[in-house]
């Protein structure tokens, strides 16, 4: 969409005159100064995403709405949590569960522990589940962004474990 501060108002105005159910909304820069990329996430179930889609077009600010296959794109959100933890022992087993998710501590207190995750909805859902035993505060999610995938490697390469290595050699 166009970077202007009416842009937003405008796509967010329509899926509400809509009656399109929004389960997550982010906007915010791209690689270029005059365009936002905006993230909405819908339930395809109960809408149809090309109708959608139809419908952000024909705004003017929109420059192109373009549905993402769930399988390939890939999906992120931020939660940062308040999290209680009194004692060494607290801190502890909350690090512990925290390198499981590549979770980060941002803020330590005296009775609790600011924490900053990325990942799917169902990861920061299993980390909040996870936490909930300490007590968790406060939390906040960003909400959901996305990109198309990749291209798939071309043979003989593999992806193994984030780097990328040549297979039968």
């Amino acid at each position: 969409m166009e970077n202007t501060p009416w842009s937003l108002t405008r796509i967010t105005a329509l899926l509400s005159r809509r009656g399109f159910a929004v389960d997550s909304l982010a906007a915010g820069p791209s690689e270029r100064p005059d365009v936002a990329r905006v993230t909405v996430v819908v339930d395809s179930a109960r809408q149809p995403i090309t109708q959608i889609a139809a419908q952000l077009d024909n705004l003017y600010d929109v420059r192109a709405a373009v549905p993402l296959d769930p399988a390939l794109a890939v999906r992120r959100e931020l939660i940062l949590m308040k999290v209680a933890a009194e004692g060494e022992t607290a801190h502890a087993r909350i690090g512990e569960v925290l390198r499981l998710f590549h979770a980060s501590t941002e803020q330590v207190g005296a009775a609790e522990i600011v924490v900053q995750a990325v990942g799917t909805a169902s990861e920061l859902a299993s980390l909040l589940a996870l936490l909930a035993e300490f007590g968790v505060r406060e939390v906040v999610r960003s909400g959901a962004v996305a990109l198309e995938g990749c291209a798939p490697v071309p043979e003989p390469f593999a992806v193994a474990r984030g780097r990328l290595e040549r297979s039968g050699v």
